[in-house]
C-alpha cells in the first residue's frame, strides 16, 4: 500500500511541477544568450571545421551547428533527458555521448573523449550539477586539444535581483525539483569561484564577462511595477556589471610546448 501511495504522490508532484515550468518559453528566454555564445565561439575558434563539444543538448546545439560542421554533444541519453523532451528540440545532427556529468566524480567511468576538441561549450549546465564541479571540469579539460577553449556560462549568484530578494526575505534560489531528468539549480557560482574551480583542474582563465542576455520580460508576471523594476535593474547593471544576471568565463588548456 505504501508503494502505491508513494507512486501516486510522485505522479501528482510531477504533474504540478510540469504545469509550473511548462509555461516557460525557454527558447525566447535564452535567445539573446544563444546569439552571444555563437558570436563568442566564432571569435575564439573561427574555423567552421573545428571539432566542437557541446555539453547538454539544447537549442544552443542547433545554433552552434549553423557555423560548426562537427558538433558532438555530451549529456543525458536523449530518452532520459526531460529537458530535451520538454522543449521539443527534435533531432540534432552529430554524434551524442550519453553520460551523466554527476558521474564524473568517478573517473573510472569517464568516456574516452580524447584531447581533440578545439572548443568545448559548457553553457548553463554547471549549476545543475549536484556533484563537485571540479570533476566535470576535469573531464572536459581532458577533452580539450592543447590550446583549446572551454566556454562556461552560468547565472550570476550575486546578481542584483537575487540580492534584492534576499533583502525582502525571499529565497532567490529555486528548490530541488521533483523531476531529476530536468534538474533545477543545485548551486550557483561567483566569478572568483569559477576562476578557482578552473585553476584547480589545470585550466587558466583568459576571459570573464557579466552579461544580461536573458529575456527576463518573457519570464515575468508583467505589470507596470515589474516593467519599472526591469528597467531600473538594466540601468544599474550598466553602471555595475557585476550585478547583471548572467556571466561567461572562458578557460584555456595550456598550449603544447616544444
Amino acid at each position: 500500500m505504501a508503494t502505491t501511495d508513494g507512486a501516486e504522490l510522485r505522479r501528482r508532484l510531477l504533474e504540478e511541477e510540469q504545469r509550473t515550468h511548462g509555461n516557460h518559453d525557454y527558447r525566447r528566454f535564452h535567445e539573446g544568450r544563444f546569439r552571444y555564445v555563437l558570436s563568442l565561439c566564432r571569435e575564439l575558434v573561427p574555423s567552421p571545421d573545428a571539432p566542437v563539444l557541446d555539453v547538454g543538448r539544447s537549442f544552443l546545439t542547433s545554433v552552434l551547428a549553423t557555423h560548426y560542421r562537427d558538433v558532438t554533444t555530451l549529456g543525458f541519453a536523449p530518452a532520459d533527458d526531460g529537458h530535451v523532451a520538454a522543449h521539443s528540440i527534435g533531432a540534432l545532427r552529430g554524434p551524442h555521448i550519453a553520460f551523466d556529468l554527476n558521474d564524473a566524480r568517478s573517473p573510472e567511468l569517464w568516456p574516452k573523449l580524447g584531447a581533440r576538441f578545439g572548443l568545448v561549450v559548457f553553457a548553463e549546465v554547471i549549476e545543475h550539477l549536484y556533484a563537485a564541479p571540479e570533476f566535470a571540469l576535469g573531464l572536459l579539460r581532458e577533452a580539450l586539444a592543447p590550446g583549446g577553449f572551454l566556454v562556461c556560462q552560468t547565472p550570476n549568484a550575486t546578481s542584483l535581483t537575487k540580492r534584492l530578494k534576499m533583502i525582502l526575505g525571499q529565497n532567490p534560489f529555486e528548490r530541488i525539483r521533483i523531476d531529476s531528468t530536468d534538474p533545477g539549480h543545485y548551486r550557483e557560482y561567483t566569478r572568483d569561484e569559477l576562476a578557482a574551480l578552473g585553476a584547480r583542474v589545470g585550466l587558466r582563465t583568459v576571459r570573464h564577462e557579466y552579461m544580461s542576455y536573458f529575456d527576463v520580460a518573457s519570464h515575468s508576471s508583467g505589470g507596470a511595477l515589474s516593467s519599472l523594476a526591469r528597467r531600473a535593474a538594466a540601468q544599474i547593471g550598466d553602471a555595475f556589471p557585476s550585478l547583471r544576471h548572467g556571466q561567461t568565463i572562458v578557460y584555456q588548456r595550456e598550449p603544447a610546448t616544444g
